[in-house]
């Protein structure tokens, strides 16, 4: 259980909240270059086509977290532009972990009635209905809930008593 490489992913990304609070994240040019080795990592291991069930965390999961971290680690510094579409996709992020798989079948389903559509289309399309199926979860149902709670409780109204006299 604690060697499983979601637990040591997961685990990464405890370690990188950590260095984010406490400051500890790599200057701009140490950034850029984890950004680059991640996403060199993540192709690589794509176009390999090897078997990734041996060795998860060498082949997927330090490319995302040296990504991830670059990327937070360029953020913290005001090293990239803000891009509205990015940040609404971030917030809905919960809520597409939660329906991405349901949005993906129903799609894919849905793709089966196409014949012999291309592997381009049908990946675009899973990952589309994945974030579109997030989306509309998080406006419709994460966004409102979480806003029931923001909310300062009503106080009930309490008679006013004159001062006790003594």
């Amino acid at each position: 259980t604690y060697t499983d490489p979601l637990l040591l992913e997961f685990a990464a990304g405890l370690w990188l909240g950590w260095a984010w609070t406490r400051e500890r994240l790599p200057g701009p040019r140490a950034a850029s270059l984890l950004i680059v080795l991640g996403l060199a990592g993540l192709a690589a291991s794509a176009v390999s086509g090897i078997d990734v069930s041996g060795a998860r965390i060498l082949i997927w999961g330090l490319p995302a977290l040296a990504l991830v971290a670059g990327a937070v680690s360029l953020e913290r510094r005001g090293g990239f532009r803000r891009w509205r579409i990015l940040e609404d996709l971030g917030d809905a992020s919960y809520s597409t972990y939660l329906v991405h798989g349901l949005a993906i079948s129903g799609a894919l389903r849905l793709m089966g009635h196409l014949p012999s559509a291309p592997p381009a289309l049908v990946f675009s399309v899973a990952i589309a209905a994945g974030l579109a199926g997030g989306a509309i979860c998080y406006r419709l149902l994460e966004r409102p809930l979480m806003g029931l709670f923001k909310r300062p409780p009503a106080s009930p109204r309490m008679p006013v008593s004159s001062p006790a006299k003594s």
